[in-house]
């Protein structure tokens, strides 16, 4: 069954798994060999991406917007490869910060997005608030990858 879930509760999601990823030390892996400190570069980098979306978005000048994979035109594994490479020598401590002021943003973005109205009218588009929102999951999907659980 595929339950639909509010924004309001995507956000809380999204705390929870904010909370467990910060709570991980620097041992927790998973099966691609990330450690927790490339998981955290990882998550930081999309996170930064989506703070532009959505201030694009809230713009309503998401015509302007692009991902920073589109614009040095790559495949997003490739960006993501790229990012890991240019931050390998920035320490655990180092990500941990990056992640945690970078998801704050975010999720304060997030709570002033979900008070607007929705402005992409194409329910595919990945620019549509709801779809912007299931962040939290990318962030669930690598933590069950590495054998977390979390409950919602």
């Amino acid at each position: 069954m595929n339950e639909k879930i509010s924004l309001e509760k995507k956000i809380e999601n999204m705390k929870k798994t904010t909370e467990f990823i910060l709570a991980l030390d620097e041992s927790f892996t998973i099966p691609n060999g990330w450690k927790t400190k490339e998981l955290l570069l990882h998550l930081w980098s999309w996170d930064d991406e989506f703070v532009k979306i959505c201030q694009f978005k809230m713009k309503d000048s998401l015509d302007q917007c692009k991902f920073e994979f589109q614009s040095m035109e790559m495949e997003y594994s490739e960006w993501n490869d790229y990012v890991l490479d240019k931050m390998k020598d920035v320490s655990f401590n180092e990500a941990k910060e990056k992640f945690k002021d970078t998801r704050y943003k975010i999720i304060d973005l997030f709570e002033e997005l979900i008070k607007l109205p929705e402005t992409v009218e194409d329910e595919k588009s990945f620019y549509r608030t709801d779809r912007i929102l299931d962040l939290w999951q990318h962030d669930k999907q690598h933590l069950e990858a590495g054998g977390a659980k979390i409950e919602f």
